[in-house]
């Protein structure tokens, strides 16, 4: 679709829909009043905050990282599931048929969501340049509130670029996607490969100077009040106000830091990687979780390894969203059952991803284990039913895979050391064997597979090394096509897109 269609769509979402909340879903015309409404929701510092809510509430929603890029559309191209039958919803993606009446919608769907966040970033961010830091109660609240839509602008366009187009490995010079930084009825240019990566940094540089300092991450008083690893820093400020507090899963200093370290292991920095990496790491904010608390009875149990998880998307729905596609609570078609895990985890049976965050019980019969990360157990304390919410996007141990991979190039053993940390946590003891970087490339791959389970990260961690998909007869034969999602017929036609891969 146009970026045209797509600003006079945000512009009636935000304008006339009460700041995105949830229960909006009609697609409204712009009209004088919601101009109106654009200079009422923006007359105070709440509204401000509202918006930028709205942009979280939008980007969790089924059709974004609270299905398609967690557990679903993502994690098929990885190859996670066994498809029961031609009739399942992903039965034709799982062969990269991306041109598929099912399919289509589905990508058309993605493409058009992430724009739409894109462009109430922008909105708000051209809204906070013109009131300025004098605006707000308290000027850090502006560079918070500019710092986190700068890196959602630029978490929204890595993920577009990691979607439709192919790897910086395979072809930087690739004409991509636009990266789009104004609110405007022109149609922005594509970009390249390289040239994506390279806004995106920048935005996350900015975000990284806002909020260095200014996030409640750094006030001493409030890291007097965040001493239990189940709640690292997501509660409320000691007196302050409600959009200060809560803040441990939002893209925040720390959050920003590891996306940059994302970016740049794509971009084949591992320095880069490694030095963003380790910010994360030496923090001292996140932890591994306690052991006890992954292999307690499941109505106690930590199943998302929730002290662990540097951003994440709140999902009050997601246990009800992922329910039809677990066989625990479901008999239909919807199932997607985890395959080939003993090769996954050979040599490996007493790695807690396998025993307490998999369900082997009730598909005995069929041979075919369930990931449990999103189901919702019976009898359910509160504290575990929350745990649920959460979507993860980033987690400490993609950290430790960074380090990893810089440091085996020059230092294998200590590659093998620090990824044994990760290992040492998740009861995966087995002796590490890699003799070279290329074999402990494999390990960490293969780590990765049981790490990512249900969170979409694992088809972007094969895209970006290069390496072929594993599916159970081994290596799956991929297709340059099947590493890149066709752009929306609309874009073709009416944006004078270029499709390389698709002509």
């Amino acid at each position: 679709m146009s970026y045209k269609k797509i600003k006079n769509m945000t512009a009636a979402i935000l304008l006339g829909c009460a700041v995105l909340s949830q229960s909006c879903t009609s697609w409204l015309d712009i009209t004088p009043e919601a101009q109106v409404n654009d200079k009422k929701i923006f007359s105070t510092p709440q509204g401000f905050k509202d918006v930028l809510n709205g942009i979280y509430i939008t980007a969790s929603g089924e059709k974004l990282y609270a299905n398609n890029l967690l557990f679903g559309f993502t994690d098929v191209l990885a190859q996670y599931y066994a498809i029961p039958d031609e009739t399942h919803e992903f039965a034709q993606l799982a062969k990269y048929q991306y041109k598929d009446v099912n399919i289509s919608p589905k990508i058309d769907e993605m493409w058009l969501e992430l724009y739409f966040c894109i462009a109430n970033c922008n909105i708000l961010l051209e809204r906070l340049e013109e009131v300025g830091p004098d605006f707000f109660e308290d000027e850090r609240t502006y560079y918070i509130l500019h710092g986190e839509a700068r890196a959602l602008r630029a978490f929204f366009h890595f993920d577009l670029l990691r979607l439709f187009a192919p790897s910086y490995k395979a072809d930087p010079g690739y004409t991509a996607i636009p990266y789009i930084t104004k609110y405007s009825n022109k149609v922005s240019p594509q970009k390249t490969v390289s040239e994506v990566i390279d806004s995106v940094i920048v935005d996350l540089k900015a975000a990284v100077t806002d909020l260095e300092g200014r996030d409640p991450i750094f006030d001493p008083l409030y890291q007097a009040t965040t001493g239990s690893d189940m709640y690292m820093w997501t509660q409320p400020m000691p007196d302050r106000n409600e959009f200060l507090s809560y803040r441990g899963f939002r893209l925040n200093y720390y959050a920003v830091n590891a996306l940059l370290a994302r970016v740049y292991a794509y971009k084949l920095d591992k320095k880069q990687a490694y030095d963003y990496a380790k910010i994360v790491l030496e923090s001292g904010v996140f932890k591994f979780t306690d052991y006890w608390k992954i292999t307690s009875d499941i109505q106690y149990r930590n199943r998302i390894l929730r002290p662990e998880i540097v951003f994440g998307f709140n999902v009050p729905r997601m246990t009800k969203v992922f329910e039809p596609y677990s066989p625990s609570y479901s008999s239909s078609k919807k199932w997607l059952t985890i395959k080939n895990s003993e090769q996954m985890f050979e040599g490996s049976a007493n790695d807690y991803r396998l025993n307490y965050l998999m369900e082997h019980e009730i598909l005995a019969a069929f041979d075919r284990p369930s990931c449990i990360k999103f189901v919702k157990p019976e009898n359910a304390d509160e504290m575990t039913e929350e745990m649920g919410r959460i979507a993860p996007m980033i987690r400490i141990s993609e950290m430790y895979y960074y380090v990893c991979e810089y440091l085996m190039d020059s230092d294998l053993n200590g590659a093998k050391t620090e990824l044994q940390k990760l290992r040492n946590a998740r009861n995966a003891k087995e002796a590490l064997i890699a003799n070279s970087p290329a074999e402990l490339e494999d390990v960490i791959v293969n780590d990765a597979r049981r790490e990512f389970m249900c969170e979409g990260q694992l088809f972007y961690f094969y895209k970006r090394l290069g390496r072929k998909v594993v599916d159970e007869s081994g290596n799956y034969t991929m297709t340059e096509k099947d590493f890149v999602l066709p752009l929306p017929d609309v874009e073709l036609e009416f944006g004078n897109r270029l499709s390389e891969l698709y002509k």
